[in-house]
């Protein structure tokens, strides 16, 4: 420590740059995690809008089905 002294570093700086330091690696985790929690999200959001695409396109089909037998000129149907 006395080296250290002769340059002005004093153990209450040592110890402000311990909590700093503390403090920092505690923001790096709570981005990770966000970050994490995002690209999870995006996931789900995802997947859910592929299911609503899914099934928005069979109910196309199902209503494009029912409505060709009842208009056979508009669809050009044989």
């Amino acid at each position: 420590m006395a080296t250290y002294a002769a340059k002005g570093l004093t153990a209450s700086l040592l110890d402000q740059l311990e909590a700093q330091n503390a403090a920092l690696l505690a923001a790096v985790g709570k981005q990770h995690d966000a970050e994490s929690a995002a690209v999870t999200a995006t996931q789900q959001r995802l997947t859910a809008g592929n299911a609503l695409y899914d099934e928005l396109a069979a109910l196309c089909e199902a209503g494009k089905s029912a409505f060709v037998q009842t208009d056979v000129v508009r669809h050009g149907a044989t």
